[in-house]
């Protein structure tokens, strides 16, 4: 224990230096761009407002009207790992920069350790196991991909592997096949089901090759068990899954039964010319996979020299296996899972099996730098010395005529380690330096060409063009202050495309729509775009550049110049309908919306027949949202007669009502909002979500994990 302790705290030192300019220094950022500085950032900002308020974050009600978190997936609400961001110290109510920095330093300390202690399971030394681990943690897509989703599942593949080659040679079967399972299944709680899906495809490939030593147990015992530990994640997710519209890009959306289109799949493939991209810095094609020449050279050299060593060939075929689904419509193998592997046309962008060949290649790396003491006189470590030699000089005489300082910046570190690296391995066939040392030499360079790729990652805070998004979602505080000042619930709409879509996240302000890749379908069915629409779902304020529209008003400008104006005669958040219409379709409800949408003020509209004992109500009535806490909504209702309380929140699934404690249904009105039954008097009205589909998911998952701890125990 005392050297595991001590073994991970210098894991954790290595990566806390590799990462200096996260750890040491807040002049640079990950979390850059669009997709991670508004969307992410937005996910876990409203996550983490909900986990300080001691709600656990099953639901979204910053954007489109509410949204679940695990139904989504992306968000990764279920990861534990993701819980330090959430439980982290807000500073104004916001999420500090310093811990979502730390936050990207523990995935790849995460990733390193997992690494570094399969290579050691397997027999590799320490410094092969340095080598290997930081070349998968530090490097390749676990390096240089920004999205928290992709790298978390990718984190968990050598864990996989580790106990699955346990298994495969017969130390303990079924428990050490159950664990594959539950890293497996963590796997899937990341958030994306991509890379999980194809370190499943991996997984099945590896046991069919050793299926006459381990029998159909084994295999059949890790399935039951990676489906068990990731239904929390993948029942909510296909319940949503059918419950919404995807968006691909500009293409039309999708609904669940709708088979991605294969063009998707080819625009998002891996192109082969580009894998030369793992020696060679270039520009990302999708994905990053740089490993550079040390790297790739001694995963070379461990297929040469050790390819009778028991896990050899299961990374060489785990290798071809990414590449075969990386290079999408370049494969024939990508193809026919694509046609018949059920769910796998939901996995839209092949290019991230990439992460499988950076991972095998890492290993087969480790296994190069072991074999090559025992095989100094080997021909293997000549031509390794004379391909080095070769991919230098091609690289200079190719810069030559190049013009790009950020291509010579990059390639000629290539360069200068490729010979460096051919020299020391002729040396070291010739005696002049022992292999202890050119061991440790390798070790320096492989690292001095895994920090080569941290320019893909780590953006000058300086880099405004890229930070703009985060500090767009920080920012504007004046209009945050004077929105928050509003005694009443509402929401805002964003109306300019340089105004961050998700920012009322950052802010605990509800938002009109939002950058998100899917949408409810009752939700989205509607027409959002008209202002009736809007009125109805309470959008009371609207940010823009522009001046006011009819029935608007404006009521602020903030310091740079954007107009915050106030919506006349949109809808309460809450409030008490006597009339309940049923309709014959969804059409219709959105014609009464465009139509008639006033009348909606004392009156609710259906498709479906609730017979209830409501009548107009001449008297007047009170109802007042007192609390809204992500997953659990209170409402105090004064009815002067039996009515229902209309809720404008998107109508899913798991939502339970109350009145007065006792259970009440929730019916779906006005094209995808909630109501409750209420009788006359004064009452006590809640909203609950309580997701049967994550309470069964997690049941299982708890169920698994009893049965490993029984299993261990054996």
């Amino acid at each position: 224990m005392k050297r595991t302790v001590a073994t991970a705290a210098v894991l954790l030192l290595v990566t806390c230096a590799f990462y200096w300019k996260l750890t040491l220094t807040n002049q640079y950022e990950w979390m850059t761009g669009e997709d991670l500085g508004v969307q992410v950032y937005g996910w876990f900002q409203s996550e983490a407002e909900q986990w300080h308020s001691g709600n656990f974050p099953l639901w979204d009600q910053r954007l489109w009207n509410g949204q679940p978190t695990a139904g989504q997936a992306q968000p990764g609400a279920l990861y534990p790992l993701n819980w330090f961001v959430f439980a982290s110290p807000l500073q104004d109510g916001k999420l500090q920069r310093g811990y979502l920095r730390f936050y990207r330093v523990l995935i790849h300390f995460f990733a390193l350790a997992c690494c570094f202690a399969l290579c050691r399971d397997l027999g590799l030394s320490r410094a092969a196991s340095l080598l290997a681990a930081g070349a998968f943690a530090f490097d390749g897509v676990m390096g240089t991909a920004g999205w928290p989703q992709w790298i978390n599942g990718a984190s968990w593949a050598p864990a996989v592997f580790l106990f699955l080659l346990r298994a495969i040679r017969g130390e303990r079967r079924l428990f050490h096949a159950a664990a594959s399972g539950t890293c497996l299944g963590v796997s899937f709680l990341s958030g994306h089901h991509q890379i999980p899906l194809f370190l499943a495809v991996a997984c099945g490939l590896v046991w069919l090759w050793n299926l006459r030593v381990t029998g159909l147990i084994a295999p059949v015992v890790l399935l039951a068990f990676a489906g068990m530990t990731a239904a929390p994640q993948i029942l909510p997710a296909v319940e949503f899954g059918r419950l919404s519209l995807r968006w691909l890009g500009d293409a039309p959306p999708l609904s669940w039964g709708d088979v991605v289109p294969y063009g998707v799949h080819e625009y998002f493939s891996y192109s082969p010319v580009s894998l030369f991209s793992l020696v060679i810095p270039a520009p990302p094609w999708h994905v990053d996979p740089h490993m550079g020449a040390v790297a790739v050279t001694l995963a070379l050299l461990g297929i040469a020299l050790a390819w009778r060593r028991f896990a050899v060939p299961m990374f060489a075929l785990t290798a071809l296996v990414g590449c075969a689904i990386a290079f999408g419509g370049w494969s024939l193998v990508h193809g026919i899972l694509y046609a018949l592997a059920p769910g796998f046309e939901k996995a839209r962008n092949p290019a991230t099996a990439m992460a499988l060949v950076n991972f095998a290649l890492a290993v087969l790396a480790g296994f190069g730098l072991d074999a090559i003491s025992r095989n100094l006189e080997s021909i293997w470590l000549r031509r390794a010395s004379g391909a080095l030699c070769l991919l230098g000089a091609a690289i200079v005489l190719a810069l030559m005529f190049v013009k790009r300082p950020e291509m010579l910046d990059q390639s000629g570190v290539t360069a200068a380690v490729a010979f460096a690296a051919a020299a020391l391995l002729h040396a070291m066939r010739a005696g002049a330096v022992s292999v202890a040392h050119g061991t440790g030499v390798l070790v320096l360079l492989a690292f001095l060409e895994y920090s080569n790729s941290l320019g893909v990652l780590l953006v000058p805070r300086s880099n405004v063009a890229l930070d703009k998004w985060l500090i767009e979602m920080q920012g504007h505080d004046d209009l945050a202050s004077y929105l928050k000042s509003q005694p009443e619930r509402f929401r805002v709409e964003i109306a300019d495309k340089d105004f961050a879509k998700n920012w009322g996240s950052a802010h605990g302000i509800d938002t009109w729509g939002g950058y998100v890749p899917a949408v409810t379908r009752n939700v989205a069915a509607n027409e959002n775009h008209l202002p009736e629409t809007k009125s109805l779902w309470g959008v009371w304020f609207t940010i823009s550049k522009q001046v006011p529209g009819a029935n608007q008003k404006e009521v602020m400008r903030s310091g740079d110049g954007y107009r915050l104006l106030f919506n006349e005669g949109a809808f309460p958040r809450v409030w008490i309908a006597y009339r309940l219409i049923q309709l014959p379709s969804g059409a219709a409800i959105r014609d009464f919306v465009r139509t008639r949408q006033r009348e909606l003020a004392d009156t609710a509209i259906t498709t479906g027949s609730h017979p209830l004992p409501i009548e107009p109500c001449p008297d007047s009535s009170e109802v007042k949202l007192k609390s809204h806490r992500g997953s659990e909504i209170e409402i105090q209702a004064k009815m002067a007669c039996n009515g229902l309380v209309v809720v404008s929140e998107t109508f899913y699934p798991g939502w339970r009502g109350y009145v007065d404690g006792v259970r009440a249904p929730i019916l779906e009105v006005n094209g995808g909002m909630r109501a409750i039954f209420v009788p006359k008097g004064e009452h006590r009205v809640e909203m609950r979500f309580r997701p049967r589909s994550v309470y069964i998911g997690v049941g299982a998952a708890a169920f698994a994990l009893a049965a490993l701890v029984l299993l261990r125990r054996r």
